[in-house]
């Protein structure tokens, strides 16, 4: 395994730094301190190197198109929260606000922007990325200070592991994920050629802001239906006379088990046949085909449906919605979650 470091621009005075693991394959993943970004996920090809995730190389863009979230750590909470309350143990809290009313991927400031402290563990067969934060209990006014720990790890086998723990100093919430937008084709402008399994019988009924009624939708016989590999092009077709243009949308999954045996989500390339397929121990999947953004400086061509946004996490507005999981964090009792990812050729 090989680690290397370079400079990635200066945002408000402060250096971002772009940490690239390498393994025996030639399959590389890079993260920046910034946001904690996975800024690359680079497999070899006959044309060359090719990044699977939509990025940018110049830190100044990810900054200007933060709303964008790519490939972000997300938190607080990710998604949506109601009115920006919830309830824990009786006592009603009151966060930030950023969309409508409501709060999104954690409020105006999140963990989204923050810098992280980055340490390299170099081995022979696997290496990691181990980034720590602290949220202050007045960012975004969560109870509590979090302090969070991301751990990117690449192996051996091309598989990338994202390990989410946290601790607190008050009852708060945590449901982070990694907000990875993908395109698998070697020149693809869109995902409409890429084929599409999740492991989800059900989504979430919403309202007209996108906060979910506690409603489950069967997919069955609707544009929902990923239940078999299915080409995005053939449902986003259907979808693209709804008021979004596409997909923005949440499907209750089946968790994987044990040590990770059945992917809930799998992204196919139709015509070169790499996979990625995608492990999560939470029972939530969010899906986002960049409906209507024509965005400029990342690496594919500013165009409708140009990636594809796969947000593994615990269904959102639990704290509003207790069916749906349980998101809190206490003193003395850290959380920890996993995503893993895993490339075939």
């Amino acid at each position: 395994m090989k680690l290397s470091t370079e400079n990635f621009g200066k945002l408000d005075g402060q250096q971002i730094t772009k940490y690239t693991l390498t393994n025996k394959h030639d399959v590389s993943i890079s993260i920046l301190n910034y946001g904690g970004i996975w800024q690359s996920f680079t497999v070899p090809s006959a044309h060359g190197s090719l990044n699977l995730l939509y990025a940018t190389d110049n830190a100044k863009t990810y900054d200007e198109t933060a709303s964008l979230c790519a490939s972000r750590i997300i938190g607080r909470t990710a998604g949506r929260l109601a009115k920006g309350t919830f309830t824990i143990d009786g006592k009603e809290y009151h966060v930030d606000t950023n969309e409508n009313g409501n709060t999104l991927h954690g409020g105006p400031n999140g963990i989204g922007g923050a810098i992280w402290h980055v340490e390299p563990l170099v081995g022979e067969t696997r290496s990691q990325l181990v980034l720590t934060y602290t949220a202050s209990h007045d960012l975004d006014s969560y109870p509590g200070d979090l302090k969070m720990t991301v751990i990117y790890t690449l192996d051996d086998n091309d598989a990338v592991t994202i390990d989410f723990s946290a601790s607190s100093t008050a009852p708060t919430l945590f449901n982070p994920t990694c907000h990875t937008y993908w395109n698998l084709s070697d020149n693809d402008n869109t995902i409409e050629n890429h084929l599409l399994q999740i492991n989800g019988k059900y989504h979430l009924e919403c309202d007209d802001e996108k906060i979910p009624t506690g409603r489950l939708l069967p997919v069955e016989s609707t544009s929902f239906d990923f239940t078999r590999l299915s080409r995005l092009g053939d449902h986003l077709s259907a979808m693209e006379k709804n008021t979004e243009g596409g997909f923005d949308d949440i499907w209750a999954v089946k968790p994987s088990q044990g040590r990770m045996d059945s992917p809930i989500v799998t992204l196919e390339d139709g015509s070169s046949h790499r996979r990625v397929d995608i492990f999560s121990d939470r029972n939530g999947l969010v899906m986002y085909t960049a409906n209507g953004l024509h965005i400029q400086g990342y690496n594919r061509p500013a165009n409708q449906w140009m990636a594809i946004a796969l947000e593994p996490q615990t269904l959102p507005d639990t704290p509003n919605h207790p069916e749906f999981g349980d998101v809190v964090v206490r003193p003395n009792q850290p959380r920890h979650y996993q995503i893993r990812y895993e490339y075939h050729a």
